[in-house]
């Protein structure tokens, strides 16, 4: 019986794999700015599934951040997350994708590092086996400059460290029933002294999967994006079961879309 999950399981891993080459359509489009840079984004989507992810940024020195807007009026908050439960085998992917335009104003220039910071958690219900899981993975993150060709952006930590394909996969019964991960992204702009421009794309997909009378959670709260800047990461946030509670109540009250196998 769980041979056949497990080989149920790797199916719809390779079809989170598979989310980042779904036709997308654009969602919400905005910009911000101070007196040295402009940041302009826009956040793509499958319809069909989850709908808009990141939310509604600050902008705190030179530093974009998602996730950190509780205190905006009619800011839209991220909704980046994954839950699969039910009394059958279940799953849920959810695939966000931002591209974004740093641009410098007046005699500024973008010639020092590029941070990209990532934070969520996950969460499994009580009963199942190591089938339940929760995952993350990096579907694509590259920079360009001036227009110049993309580069890959270079991974400086990641907390699990994930597998050798970029996916960070938890197992109930290997793995903690809850806890939370973090990664950190930097582009060396230095070799580009008078860069004005930079074009950033990046795409996160987060999975889950279910037995029957489990439950399965996975979320980003947090996207940071500094320019000729630099912060310390922030707290972990705990992820605590009342989370697990607050997600199931969302996708019931809301029509939380599952694949079911």
């Amino acid at each position: 019986m769980w041979s056949a999950n497990f080989k149920t399981l790797g199916k719809l891993c390779a079809l989170s794999c598979a989310l980042a080459l779904v036709s997308f359509s654009p969602s919400r489009a905005d910009m911000i700015s101070n007196s040295d840079f402009t940041f302009q984004w826009t956040e793509v989507f499958n319809p069909s599934t989850h709908g808009s992810t990141y939310g509604t940024p600050i902008l705190d020195g030179n530093t974009l951040k998602f996730g950190e807007n509780s205190q905006v009026p009619n800011a839209v908050p991220m909704n980046f997350a994954s839950l699969s439960f039910g009394s059958v085998v279940n799953s849920d992917g959810v695939d966000g994708k931002l591209i974004l335009t740093i641009t410098a104003t007046g005699d500024n220039f973008l010639n020092n590092n590029l941070i990209l910071y990532e934070q969520g958690g996950w969460f499994f219900g009580p009963n199942g086996t190591s089938f339940t899981s929760s995952s993350v993975s990096l579907a694509g993150a590259s920079i360009s400059v001036d227009g110049g060709s993309p580069m890959p952006l270079s991974m400086t930590f990641y907390d699990p460290a994930p597998d050798t394909t970029g996916n960070k996969i938890f197992r109930k019964t290997i793995d903690s029933d809850a806890g939370t991960w973090q990664g950190c992204f930097i582009a060396d702009l230095k070799d580009f002294p008078q860069a004005q421009r930079v074009d950033l794309i990046f795409d996160n997909v987060l999975f889950t999967a279910s037995e029957p009378g489990t439950s399965a959670f996975i979320d980003k709260k947090r996207l940071w994006i500094g320019v000729n800047d630099s912060f310390d990461p922030p707290p972990r946030v705990p992820e605590p079961a009342s989370l697990w509670m607050l997600g199931i109540a969302a996708a019931l009250g809301f029509g939380w879309r599952r694949w079911k196998r």
